[in-house]
Parts: C-alpha cells; structure tokens; sequence
C-alpha cells in the first residue's frame, strides 16, 4: 500500500510513488524541494489551498485579514481562462508579476492587487512548491466532456497548477499518455485553476518527453521533445528528467523563464533543451565579460534563442541594451516583428530603427531595450555621428554598454566592419547566432592580421548543436538530393572541348568536375535547358510537392536562379510554357492542387550588384501585376510596394497564419535569384530546385536548410533538394558540406540516393516474404510472441522503406511492384493482419527479457500510424471554418465563395470516413457563415454538439436494452475497436444490467430460447460501439 493512494496501486501507481517521492526529497542534496499534499484532490480543495497562499503572500495587503468569500470569488472569476495563451500572458504580469485585482467588502475601499506569482523568485521569497496527485476534475456539462477524469501528477506554483505529468505503465508508449492529455484537452477538463498549466510532461518511465499546453486541435504528437544534458546526450527515464528538469529551481524557470508567448500565433512555446543551455551558456559569459558564439544549425530555432537572450542579458543591470544585428532590411524587419510578437506581454521593449536618427535615438534613450538594427545601420551610425558631432559624444553613446547579438555571423558583419565598430563602442560583448560557423577548412579572406574564422572573430563556441544532434531528435530533416545530369557524356565532352579547344579525345580523360568547371555558363541559359527544367518541376514531383495530401494541405518550393536575370528569364518562360495545352500531364493535372502552379518571383536589393546584376524593377512590377490579380491584392510599383509585396509574399510562403490554410490564398513555386535563402523559415517548404553554379559550404547549407524544417513525418520525410547544373560538382560540394557541419555526421545527413534506397525495399519484401510467406503467417491466435515481434518489425522496415522510396524521381510504382513481385493487395493484406499483431502485442504483460523489443515496436507503430492515408481531419476542417470567420470581412466575394468551396469540399470527404461527425462540421460551418457563431466559440459548439450526438446514441441503446446509462458510457469512452466485444472495459459490468425478461416486455414477437435475447444484445452492442460511438471518440 502506497502513501499517496487509498487503494491497492499497480505498476503506473508504482511509477506515480517513486516519481513524488523524488520530488519531495531531492536525491542528490537530500534537501526537501516540493510539498506533498495528499488532501488536495478535488476543485474545491485545490481553491482552499490557493486561497491559503495569497493570504500569506499578501498579508501587508490585507493587513492580515484573510480574504472573504466574496472577496476571493472575484480572484475565482479571474482565473478562469479559455487558452494556455491566456494564462501565459496574465503570468507575465508586470515585470514578471501576476497580480490579480480585488474590490474589499467595503465598497468605499479602493481595489486592491494581490500578488499571486512572481517569475524570479525562485525557491525563497514568496514562491511555493508542492505536489498533488490522483486529482478529480469534474465533468462540466452534458457535452463530450461529461464525465470525471482523474490526473497523474500536478506540480503546484504558489497553489497554482503549473506543470502536469501523466504516466503509462511500460507495457505502454509514453505516446499513450500524450492521447490521453490530448483527449482531456478536448474533453475540457483543464478548466478553472487547471487552465494556468503552461507545461505538460509524459512518460511510461523509460521514455519521457515535454510540451507546451495548446488547443486541442493544435496539438501535435510529432513535436514532443527529449530532453538533453549540455553535451547533447539524451535524457529519456523519467528519474533523470524529474531530477534535471523538474527539481527548483529548474521546475520553476521552465515555466518562468525558458517559455515564449507568441502573440501573432496566439500560442505558447516552450524552449528545446539546446536553446537553454545556449541561453544559460551566454549569460553567465556575459557576467563574466568574455565574448563567444553559438552554434546551431540552421532550423533548430535560433530565433527564439536570440530573443531571449536579448531578453535575459537585460537582467545585468549593468547592461543599458542589447543590439540584435541582421544582415539585411527584410530580415531586420522580420526580426523585429517577431521580437515584438514575443515581447508583447513581457516587461521587454524591442526598437526598431528605419533608419541612422532612430538608431542614435534608440541607444541614447535611457530605458533598457533591446534595438534591432544591421551591421551596415551601425557603421553608417558612426559616420554621421563623428561628422555631426566632430569627434565629440554628446550622447554618450560610446560609454554605453551594449550586448551585441548577431543573428548569422558567418556573413552578417565582417571582421573589418566588427573590429570599426568595436573601436566606436569598447565596452560592448559580442555573441554570434549561426549554424554554419567559418572554420579553418574553409576561413576567409581578409585584410592583414583580421580574423578569418568565427572563433577568432567573436571567441569561444558557448554552445554546439550541430547537425547530427539535430537529426538525432528530430528537431531537423536529412536532405534528400537528386543531382540531374543536363547533359550526356557525349555531349559534355563536345562542349568543352569547343569551349577550350582540346580535343574531345584529351577531354574525355579528365576528371568530371573539370569538365563541368569547364562549361560554359551560356549552356544553361538556353530556352531548351529552361524547359527541361520546367518540366520536372511540373510533371515529375508530385510526390516531393505532397499532391497526395489534397487540396489546401499540398507543400511549396523554391527555385533559385542564382542572379536576377536568369530569375526573370525563368519567370516569363514558365509563363509560356503554361499556356500550352499539354505543359503537365493528364496525371498530374488530376492529382494537382487547384490553379497548380501559383508562380511568383522575388529579388532583392542584396541580389543587385552581384555577378552583374542589376535593378530590373519593371520585370518586378509585371510579377507584382501577376500577383495582384492572383490574390486580390493591390501593391503599387514603386519601393514602398516592391517591400510591401516581398513582405506579403514571405508571409504567404511561410504559411503560418490561419488564413493560409485557404487553397485560394497558397503559392506553389517561388522564383528567387537569392532572396529567402537564408533566414527564412516556413516548414511547408519541402523542396528547394537549383540551377545555379556550386555554391560555398555555409551557402549549400544555408540554403538546402530552407526544406528541413519538420512538418509531417509521412509526407515530408526528407528536405528535397534538385540540382540542374554541374552534378558531379554540387555531390562533391555537398558531401564537403555535412562533413564540415556535421563533425563526423555526414552519413546520417544525406538520405540515401536511388539505388540503395530501392536496394533497401528489396531486401524489406525479401525479409518479411522470409518470416511471412502469406500475408496470414503469423497471427496473435497461433505464433509466438516472438515471431510476431519478428513480423511487425519485418513489416514496419517495409512500409518505410515503401514510403520513401515514393520520393525519388526515379520512382516508377508500376515496375516498382512488378519487380517486387508484389500489388496493391500485399499491402492491404499485410497491413491489416500487421495491425491485428500490433494491437495484441500492445496489451500482453510485458516479459522483462523482451519488454524493449516489444516498447520500440508499440512506439514505432506510432511514426507508422502517420503513413495512413487519410488526407482530411476534423482539425484541418475546424481551422479552415476558424479562418473564414476571421477572415470574411476583409475577403472580395469572390474569395469568399472560393473559400466556402473549399470548405465544404473538404468536409464532403470527411463524410466518407466519418459522416457523424461530418454532420456536426456541416452544421457548425452553416453556422459561421449565416453569422450565428465565431471562431473563438467553434471548439466549444464542436464538443457540445459532438457531446450531444453521442448522448444520443447511449440513450437510444439504453432505453432499448434496458441498461444501466452510467455503465453503458463507462464502457462507450474506454472502448478499443481492435477488442472483442467481451473483451472491452466494462462489458461485464454493462451486461449484467441487462434483464431480457424486461427487453421481452417491449416486444411484439418473442423468441422461443430467450438466449438468443443475449446473443442479440452482445451484436448490437458491437454494432452501436463501432460504428456510432467510436466515430465520435476516435478523432
């Protein structure tokens, strides 16, 4: 018998115990840290306990008068609120103090604030820790929510729940707990006090990860995340976790000091392990005044690691700003509305500076901010100043001491223009962002004794999360890299030896990468190679742009042209191309999203000057015309339109706000010359097509990484990278790349080319063929648990190598089956049986000698689950209906009509799969529309007419079979569609409610042996559970 439960425990009991028991008493100092509270399990304990506390912490306030019953239920009225979001910003406070407000009894009195959490007082002062478990949160209505749930493990702030833990057993995948938060979240079960949780935490024991609290339809099994130590090593066991992460004062700078409240997304998120330490790393060098760099690869999120150290660095109160450096106005721009996004509920103010003035305003303001700005705004600074001023500081901007953070420093300020600054500002430290840092291997070129790498530029590397590290947690995607030959060796070898005058005999001996060197770059300029081009984008990467994944849901690319001109060269020739009848396939044209391809074109003034390019604002002005008449918008032709345009057009590409769930508002393909290769992030992006000449390593990176961003494990696996020139050049190139980036990853950077990839599905048909001849082999009734381990593993290596093999341009299903000597009924067949094998392994105990074996499969039969092919959910559907209501006022007719279409065309394929459900989207979207119900209610009318249908059903079968309603919705909520019927929870306990006698009574014509009164019950029980109920649950 446990301490912290009533009752006999079990194993997930056992996990619950050891886990408190840790917490109370720390194991590494034996020093108390959080207070268990075993009398706290119900809401009103939970308000008792909190009542308690702000009468403590407020007792100067209250002049030691405990608040009345209607003085508290004012704090009550105030703590209730309808996102994570919500509560995050109200924990904000003012300079990181939440004060809630309160009217005395008096009604002469003047209100008062109290004061409920205080973000950095840690472990002393007023802060409170304690532990409940076993805690009963109450259904709160009839709707789907209408039934009592009890909670793991809640860690308590000041009485306020802040961090909540659910547990599974082993025999279970800590994917299994997530479900289960995820279904409370739906459910609303995380209401009154409960909604201020900020972080939620699941485990089985030996596998454990954290997220940030969301809407329920925006949470996302896919970004869960493993914690690491400093050096990157993966911390999976639930002890290790709860001693590094949850312990005080770390418990407490998770959710005070390592979380980011989003406004522009309306969400909340929580820092990466990798971006702590970075953070933590930069601030105590900055106490110690020693200058460094942070390397971490490009997609892993640097950004937010940036703005908060530009926050933290505040907190020396010697500093007077930090200075976030960009390497060019539209990265300037979006770097500042990105920190004012973050900023916005924090006592943090970001400057933007438009131009010098601003800047020298900004830095002589006495008020600490963080300014951001570019090295050349800087540089350009201190000319005028020392010409206004002559050589004087009024301002006294030279004695300030500045924090200067820069964003990408391998190429956003060199050693010349850092070493002029730093002679205008000594007091300032400076800290380098980057992922592709300058080594030895590849150092620049400088002027005498300038430092040519980042380390001797900025200082020691602080903290490292390379490639590799990335790829180990999934933060990042491999690339996947197809190298097109435009030419044939025949062909090349002529050329060439035309270019050099040699003979085509000597040319032929000569490495491959010469040759292309050789070649000139007139070949690629030709209409011929152009169209070549073309055509593959448009007919040959279906897959690679996700047209399986319908309409509204398809991905973008990028195809860089390397200068202007040939940018504009391949805008105006897609523009032809596209009016030929026959420019994609009668294939692609059925599988394409609608007005496949959306085509626009891009250049900057930091592509101008470069191999000769030059301004060509006209070509510009006719893509902006295109785009106009594209999307309703209406940018002028004139610098103020050309930045209003590339802003409007990187935020459409980045696709991150709900109106971009829209079909009507998507592009497909985004002609650049270099423009949104680097700094630029949208996870929709899959592919990046290049038809440019061999770029340096930290270019190839930078580059390629605009497709790494993790989006969907099934359809986007790799980041697709296609090259049109010099194949030999850009492998070689490539392969240089990743060894560098990767310290000895290079291998697990790059998917494997075609070849052994297809090798790879061979020998996965040839093995599962081995363990399962047919498809009925193995099964749960008649194999061991051996060999039935042995069989998913055998089919779960086939149904991914199946998966990726989709994405090469080789790929050809048809010969693909042939050559396998398999179809489209050897998947069917093997998947379902699979499925059956899957399911029984998941509920058998687990034998200590094979546990793991058995816990990786159930884990990895969540990455396979990702690999159905449903294309709609009910979740897409909700943001396209939450969209339109966001959006139809400010949207033409026409784009209103074009978004209505889609809507309903989605939910009508919804219905194939769950017409119950279907109808309820139905009916709230007719509600949206006719303006009866808003976005920011659509969650609740879902549960309450999802909660709704499925009382229905339960009262329908309860009247007709005479059962008890309780145990039938016990039973209806517990129920797994893969169990027999006797088999469920709760069945036994349902049927023994059941009297035929009574069932008999409503019947005109009886049965002559009243069993088969049973056998009818247990069939239509089966019946109503899979097809009426589940429907309901299961979404």
């Amino acid at each position: 018998m446990s301490v912290y439960f009533k009752e006999e425990v079990g194993p997930e009991a056992i996990i619950e115990t050891n886990l408190i028991d840790q917490l109370v008493k720390d194991t590494r100092s034996n020093i108390g840290q959080w207070t268990y509270r075993p009398d706290i399990t119900t809401e009103a304990e939970l308000w008792n306990n909190l009542r308690e506390k702000l009468n403590a912490m407020n007792k100067d306030v209250l002049k030691g008068k405990p608040l009345s019953d209607y003085e508290f239920s004012q704090v009550q009225q105030q703590l209730q609120f309808s996102s994570p979001f919500d509560a995050a910003s109200w924990l904000q406070g003012e300079n990181g103090i939440a004060h809630v407000y309160v009217q005395p009894d008096d009604p002469s009195a003047k209100t008062i604030s109290l004061i409920v959490f205080v973000a950095r007082d840690i472990a002393g002062g007023s802060s409170s820790y304690e532990i409940i478990n076993q805690y009963i949160s109450n259904k709160t209505g009839n709707g789907i929510n209408s039934a009592d749930r009890r909670f793991d493990v809640t860690l308590l702030i000041n009485g306020l729940p802040m961090i909540h833990i659910e547990l599974k057993t082993q025999n279970h995948t800590y994917m299994d707990a997530y479900t289960q938060i995820k279904k409370y979240t739906r459910e609303g079960h995380f209401h009154g006090l409960f909604s201020c949780v900020q972080m939620f935490v699941v485990s089985n024991g030996s596998t454990t990860r954290y997220f940030a609290p969301a809407a329920a339809t925006d949470l996302n099994g896919k970004f869960l995340t493993r914690w690491s130590n400093e050096d990157n090593q993966p911390v999976e066991d639930l002890q290790s976790f709860a001693e590094q992460v949850l312990s005080i004062p770390m418990g407490h700078k998770m959710v005070a000091h390592f979380s980011v409240l989003d406004y522009a997304h309306r969400r909340l998120l929580l820092m990466r392990p990798y971006q702590i330490h970075a953070l933590e790393a930069v601030y105590e060098s900055a106490i110690a005044r020693q200058s460094g760099f942070v390397w971490h690869t490009t997609g892993s999120g640097k950004t937010i690691t940036a703005y908060k150290v530009c926050q933290r660095l505040l907190w020396i109160p010697s500093v007077d700003h930090t200075v976030y450096i960009v390497d060019r106005r539209d990265l300037d721009d979006q770097a500042k509305d990105t920190f004012a996004s973050y900023s916005r509920f924090e006592n943090f103010t970001v400057e933007g500076t438009d131009n010098t003035t601003e800047l020298i305003t900004a830095l002589a303001n006495k008020k600490r901010t963080a300014i951001v700005t570019t090295a050349q705004k800087l540089g350009h600074l201190i000319d005028v100043y020392a010409k206004k001023y002559h050589g004087k500081d009024p301002k006294h901007l030279q004695g300030l001491r500045l924090e200067m953070i820069v964003d990408e420093c391998h190429r956003s300020i060199s050693a010349e223009q850092m070493s002029y600054i730093k002679t205008f500002f000594p007091h300032a430290d400076w800290f380098g962002f980057t992922g592709t840092p300058i080594f030895d291997e590849n150092k620049k070129d400088v002027k005498g004794q300038l430092p040519d790498t980042t380390e001797k530029q900025f200082g020691p590397v602080l903290s490292t999360y390379n490639i590799q590290d990335a790829l180990r947690d999934g933060s990042v995607l491999d690339f996947q890299t197809d190298y097109q030959h435009p030419f044939d060796d025949v062909y090349l070898n002529d050329a060439v030896a035309q270019a050099t005058g040699k003979s085509t005999h000597e040319i032929e001996t000569w490495d491959p990468a010469k040759k292309e060197e050789e070649l000139p770059s007139a070949y690629y300029d030709t209409n011929e190679h152009m169209d070549n081009v073309i055509n593959y984008i448009l007919n040959r990467c279906s897959q690679k742009l996700g047209f399986q994944r319908g309409t509204g849901r398809t991905f973008e690319a990028i195809l860089t042209a390397g200068n202007i001109s040939r940018a504009i060269a391949y805008y105006k020739r897609f523009k032809e191309i596209l009016k030929k009848p026959d420019a994609m396939k009668t294939r692609i044209k059925q599988l394409a999203p609608d007005g496949f391809p959306k085509i626009a074109l891009t250049y900057s003034a930091a592509d101008q000057n470069q191999d000769g390019d030059t301004p060509k604002a006209e070509e510009l002005y006719t893509a902006i015309d295109d785009y106009n008449e594209m999307f309703g918008t209406t940018y002028e032709h004139d610098q103020k339109g050309i930045s209003a345009y590339n802003s409007d057009l990187s935020e459409r590409l980045s696709r991150k706000k709900n109106k971009y769930e829209n079909r009507a508002e998507q592009l497909d393909i985004v002609i650049v010359a270099r423009r949104l290769l680097t700094g630029f992030d949208a996870p929709v992006l899959s592919t990046l097509f290049v038809d440019r000449p061999v770029m340096s390593a930290a270019e190839l990176i930078q580059s390629f990484s605009r497709t790494n961003r993790t989006y969907d494990a099934k359809d986007k696996p790799h980041g697709q990278i296609v090259t049109f020139q010099s194949p030999v050049s850009f492998q070689r190139g490539v392969d240089e790349a990743i060894k560098l980036y990767a310290k000895g990853g290079e291998s697990v950077a790059l998917a494997p080319e075609w070849l052994p990839a297809k090798q790879r599905l061979q020998q996965a048909v040839a093995k599962l063929k081995s363990i399962a001849p047919n498809w009925d082999t193995v099964t749960p009734e008649q194999s061991t648990t051996t060999e039935q381990t042995e069989f998913a593993k055998a089919f779960q290596a086939f149904a991914k190598a199946y998966q990726d093999a989709k994405f090469y341009a080789e790929y050809d299903a048809d010969q693909i089956k042939k050559s396998l000597n398999i179809d489209d009924k050897f998947f069917t067949e093997y998947n379902a049986n699979y499925q059956n094998v899957i399911n029984h392994l998941k509920k058998k105990a687990v034998d200590p000698d094979d546990g793991e074996d058995v816990q990786q499969l159930v884990e990895m039969d969540y990455e396979l689950s990702l690999y159905k092919s449903d294309i709609i959910d009910y979740s897409y559907i909700m943001r396209l209906i939450a969209s339109y209501s966001e959006q139809a006022g400010n949207l033409s007719e026409k784009q209103r009509d074009k978004h209505a279409e889609e809507i309903i065309d989605s939910i009508n394929k919804f219905s194939a799969n769950n017409p119950q459900v279907a109808d309820i989207l139905s009916d709230l979207w007719g509600k949206v529309k006719a303006g009866q119900l808003q976005s920011g209610d659509l969650m609740d009318e879902f549960n309450h007419e999802l909660g709704s249908k499925l009382n229905t059903v339960l009262d329908d079968f309860s009247s007709k079979w005479m059962v008890n309603e309780d145990r039938l919705d016990y039973m209806a909520r517990h129920y797994n569609s893969k169990a027999p019927i006797e088999e469920q929870p709760g069945f036994t306990e349902v049927k023994d409610t059941f009297d035929w006698k009574k069932y008999e009574e409503t019947l005109e014509k009886k049965e002559k042996f009243p069993f088969k009164y049973t056998k009818q019950f247990k069939q239509d029980l089966d019946k109503t559970l899979r097809e009426d109920v589940e429907p309901l649950m299961d979404i």
